[in-house]
């Protein structure tokens, strides 16, 4: 069910941001759903427009759209909270640094709607579906210096490859597993 903004929140700005956690162990289906009610809570209130919880294996991937504010999960359900290992410091990566750097300068064209971020070593990506790709400069085939210092860089020496049993997607060069969402807002 899409949400409809309140007239008040017509012009609110979207912080958009991502998280990721470990679990401890296995959680009850229960925490997932209480999650979802904190979250359409949330909505309800204003708080957010959209958030997703994805998972693969014992990692969670969160992301949300805060209106007017950064929205994060801490605190939001506490019997997941509790389910959680803590968590090391963040350290970033030759990835982000380049990702950064080509989609500043805008000359290539890729996903509009699209958010990466790096913990410890794991890549987590938000792409809405269906895919609109952009130039943001709006120069169709101009050349990209920052993409020549990426393919310089060795791309795919900054992946670790998944196994076929971890099911990669097969158009990602066996970099990336598409994600099932297990709880969220209803949009």
């Amino acid at each position: 069910m899409p949400c409809t903004l309140p007239a008040s929140l017509a012009d609110a700005a979207v912080c958009r941001g991502s998280f990721h956690a470990v679990l401890g162990g296995e959680a009850e289906d229960t925490v997932f759903a209480d999650f979802s009610a904190a979250l359409q809570k949330a909505q309800a209130e204003g708080r957010i427009l959209t958030a997703s919880l994805f998972r693969y294996e014992n990692h969670l991937f969160f992301y949300a759209e805060g209106l007017n504010r950064p929205f994060t999960p801490q605190g939001l359900c506490p019997a997941l909270d509790a389910a959680l290992l803590p968590w090391p410091p963040d350290s970033w990566c030759s990835y982000m640094e380049h990702h950064l750097r080509i989609v500043t300068e805008g000359l290539v064209e890729g996903d509009r709607w699209h958010l990466i971020c790096v913990q410890e070593g794991v890549l987590f990506s938000y792409l809405e579906e269906p895919r609109t790709n952009v130039n943001i400069k709006h120069r169709s085939g101009a050349h990209s210096p920052e993409l020549d210092a990426w393919i310089a860089a060795d791309p795919e020496s900054h992946f670790a490859r998944f196994t076929p049993e971890q099911k990669a997607h097969p158009d990602s060069g066996h970099n990336f597993v598409f994600l099932p969402r297990i709880a969220g807002t209803e949009d």
